[in-house]
């Protein structure tokens, strides 16, 4: 589906599970850059930040230590310059300059938010 998408898409929402890692984040963006020579940016869907997580994660048994542990890469640190830091990191090298960010984490990704939209020396 990735590389049908990178045939004609100019943006892609990488639909992750919960758990998934840096390293299939990595995986999902290879497959697309493999399959064009076009600058496809992407869209990645955030899980939590820190110990925040959306009501329904917890419905399917999650936790914000369990997807800790798993390493996964849509739950976002605590600390506000560490969020914006993983996400600068992530703009750079995967071209991820879009997120989703449920409503219930909007209070807890406010702090992250000014940290991404500060010029880098005030960081």
């Amino acid at each position: 589906m990735l590389a049908a998408a990178a045939e004609i898409a100019d943006r892609i929402l990488l639909a992750t599970q919960p758990a998934s890692t840096e390293t299939e984040l990595a995986e999902m963006v290879r497959i697309v850059r493999e399959n064009t020579d076009r600058d496809i940016r992407f869209t990645h869907q955030l899980v939590g930040i820190g110990d925040h997580l959306p009501f329904w994660l917890g419905k399917q048994g999650l936790t914000a230590d369990g997807l800790r542990d798993a390493g996964a890469a849509a739950l976002l640190p605590e600390d506000p310059t560490a969020a914006a830091d993983l996400l600068e990191y992530r703009r750079e090298k995967y071209g991820i300059d879009e997120l989703v960010v449920p409503d219930e984490l909007a209070a807890a990704f406010a702090p992250v938010l000014d940290r991404c939209t500060s010029p880098v020396a005030d960081r």
